[in-house]
Formats: structure tokens, sequence, C-alpha cells
């Protein structure tokens, strides 16, 4: 079966890619013009599934605990009253709708690799800020010139090292591989250099699932050869920085990442700050938000996705997104179990990878109150697989033999 692009692919990768990278500091443009023209292409003629009304009147109440506590403005309208469910219909009707046989996959890498590169550029601008002396872990925008969190910034870098890692983990060129391996190396360093523990840990997990899945399979002398050669270099490693050869014991305790790893007592944990959400019944004084559950506290953020909207948008919003999110497991799961044949290899890998880093940083991260071009993404991603999972349903439909009719008595009779 022929697969051809069809004619509105490319322009929308590239929009997705600098609406991601946020290009000129412009991506509520590009996010305008995706809105538009999804609506342009596909409207609403489609029904609602659960999970875009869901994200409908989550959107809805959102934007007006926003408008109600920041005041209006257009752009907050744009984004928190069309955004969330805008974006995955947008995943959704893309990924049912491509031409292309590889149209999932590059949906999700156009806009995490325009993240990357922001993410990149960043750190960049860190490096060449010529101001006033900034703390050790804040980096500077790239486009604005202007200091930014680390949170921040860290998050533009989740997607693109998901995907990455799992390039590297599946059979491909051997381009594709030392592309994938940049991506992820320069991910890596830029986490090491804002000692940011986030990107680290999600690499960890997704190597062990690899490797345990790879266990898995039947032994043979090459996997075995492999598997000796992986020791040996661990063993290796661990020698070399033990007796600090060629400096790297002392070099790897210079960085920041390490001491922060190795010093985990300097500020508050993950656990401490998500503790204080319910300490004393705080949550329940403030069913309205407006950021109030923070007063008194020693930060701004609860980070985690769900609280923060709670803090901000009240109790309804997070009701509305939790239910959504339950639905979105439901639907993963679905939607690898339907992923099974050979040709959605790539795709299943691909989300394989990618589902549980939105997971991971949804949990420890502020990702809406952060930046809300990072949670529209997600979204996009979230509906991309719904999509996906729709097409590949109908495909099999289509290639399902048709089940001849049974003849009826008075037909035999008449045979």
């Amino acid at each position: 079966m022929k697969h051809h692009p069809r004619i509105w692919e490319r322009p929308m990768l590239l929009l997705l890619f600098l609406f991601g990278l946020g290009a000129w500091n412009r991506a509520w443009v590009f996010f305008l013009l995706l809105a538009a023209l999804s609506l342009a292409l596909w409207g609403l003629r489609t029904d609602f599934s659960r999970s875009e009304v869901l994200l409908l009147f989550f959107s809805l109440f959102y934007a007006l605990a926003d408008t109600y506590y920041s005041g209006l403005s257009l752009r907050g309208c744009a984004l928190y009253l069309l955004g969330p469910w805008v974006f995955y219909r947008l995943g959704k009707a893309y990924a049912l709708h491509t031409g292309s046989c590889s149209g999932f996959c590059q949906l999700l890498a156009a806009p995490s690799l325009g993240m990357w590169l922001h993410g990149l550029l960043n750190w960049l601008a860190r490096l060449r800020w010529q101001g006033e002396a900034l703390p050790a872990r804040t980096a500077v925008d790239f486009w604005r010139g202007e200091p930014v969190s680390v949170t921040c910034t860290g998050m533009l870098l989740t997607a693109a090292a998901a995907l990455a890692l799992g390039r590297l983990c599946s059979p491909g060129k051997a381009a594709g591989k030392w592309a994938a391996f940049l991506c992820l190396g320069s991910c890596l360093a830029e986490s090491a250099y804002f000692a940011n523990r986030t990107l680290p840990l999600l690499c960890a997990l997704l190597l062990a699932a690899q490797a345990w899945k790879w266990l898995l399979r039947p032994t043979g002398e090459p996997k075995l050869r492999r598997c000796a050669g992986i020791l040996f270099a661990l063993l290796f490693l661990a020698l070399a920085l033990r007796g600090n050869l060629w400096g790297l014991g002392s070099w790897l305790l210079s960085l920041p990442l390490t001491r922060r790893l190795l010093n985990p007592g300097e500020g508050l944990s993950r656990l401490e700050i998500w503790s204080a959400f319910f300490r004393g019944g705080r949550w329940l004084r403030f069913p309205l938000g407006g950021n109030r559950l923070t007063q008194g506290l020693p930060f701004t953020w609860f980070h985690n996705l769900w609280l923060d909207l709670y803090c901000h948008g009240g109790a309804l919003p997070f009701l509305l997104f939790s239910a959504f999110t339950l639905l979105e497991l439901r639907h993963s799961l679905a939607f690898f179990r339907t992923m099974k044949a050979v040709r959605w290899e790539r795709s299943r890998n691909a989300a394989a990878n990618l589902l549980p880093a939105l997971l991971l940083n949804a949990m420890v991260e502020p990702v809406m109150e952060a930046n809300v071009y990072v949670f529209l993404t997600a979204l996009l991603f979230l509906g991309a697989v719904r999509g996906q999972r729709l097409r590949a349903l109908k495909e099999a439909e289509a290639f399902q033999p048709s089940t001849p009719a049974t003849p009826s008595r008075e037909e035999v009779h008449r045979l």
C-alpha cells in the first residue's frame, strides 16, 4: 500500500518546529497559525471524544480562573481557552489523516527538535552572558536575553532526549543513530551543567527498561558477547573513576550535577514540597486556586503538574485534568495492545519512550505554570498517540477479508 505525503504536512511540520523553537519569541503566533490551519483542514466535523470533552471543560474553567486572577488578555484567552483541546485534536487528526507512513514519528520529532534547539540556545546564551553575575542554576532565554529558570529550560530537552534514546535502542541506519547519539549527548551535557536531575533519571529508567526487554529475548552467542563487552566497559569505567585515571574522577566530582546528587540536603526535596500541599489541610482552604496555597512557603511551585493546576486554577480544573489523565493512561495501554504488527514497530518504540518521559516530567515539574507551550506540546503528543491507534484500527479493518454471507434456506434448496 503506497503512502504519499499530503500537501499540508510539510508546512504544518515547519510550523510545529518553529513553535517548539519559540522562534523570535513568537511562539504564540505559531500557536495561532497552527490552530487556524487545524480548524481550516478538519474543523469541528469529527465527533468529540471523552478526552476532548474533558479538555474542553478544563480549558474553559482554567481560562476563567486565569482571567479572574491575572486579568483579561488576548494571549491568555487564546492559550488557555483554545490551546489544550485544539492541540490534542490537532495531534489526533494529523496522525489519523497523514499520507506518509512515517507521519506519526515526524509529528513527534518536529516540535521536539524545536524545543531541543531552544534549550541548547538558552545554554549558549548563558555561557555568553555578559551582564550581572547570575546564580549557578540559572539559564538565559536566547530570544529575550533574560534570565530564566533552569526548570523551564530543562523541560525543553525531555521529549528530544526520550525520542533519541528510543532511536538508539531500535534498528535503523547508522546516520540516524549518530544523530540521535549527538542529540542525547547534548541533552545530558546541558543537564549536567545546570545540575538538572530529571533528565538523567529519565534516561536511566528508559535504559533499564530497554535492558530488561533485551534480556528477556532468547539467548545466543552474540548476545552473550555483547553482555560481556558491556560488563567489561562498566568495570573499566569504575576502575578509571576510582583511580582518577586521566583526571576523570576529579572532573566528575566537579560537575554541578554530581555535587547536587551527593548533597541532596541542599534545598527541599520533591516529597517535602508535595507534602506541604496537604499539610494542615492547606489544599482544602483554597479550593478556588489563585496561587494562595504557596503563601508563606519558601517556594512558588509545587513541582507537580496536577498540584500546580490546583494551586492556580482551583479544584475543578484539577479534577477534570485528573480524569483526562486516567483516560489517557487507558488509551496508551490500548495503543500498545493494538500496535503489535511489525509495520508499527517505529511508532511503538517512539511512543514507548516518549510517554514515560511525559509522565515523569509532569510528576516532578510544574509543566503548565513554567512553560505553557511545553504543556500544549505534550497534549499534541497524546492526541497523536490516540490518532495513530485509530489509524491502525482502520487499516486493520480494511485488510480483513470479508466474511461471505451465509445462504438462506431457500437458496440452499434452490442449489
